[in-house]
């Protein structure tokens, strides 16, 4: 497990986790390309795969 999919995977995706939100956006930027687009669809519960934000925001 690289460092972008632990910070995806532990990530705390409410609305407190603006906080260590850059952290993950640098480590996006760093494995650009679809290592990092794979990653983002697998841990994002705002992916399009995931159902996206408008569902999320629904919990």
């Amino acid at each position: 497990m690289n460092e972008l999919e632990t910070l995806l995977k532990t990530h705390d995706w409410g609305h407190a986790g603006y906080v260590t939100r850059p952290a993950v956006d640098q480590a996006m930027r760093a494995t650009a390309g679809a290592e990092a687009a794979a990653l983002w669809e697998k841990y994002c519960p705002w992916s399009e795969t995931n159902g996206g934000y408008i569902n999320w925001s629904k919990r």
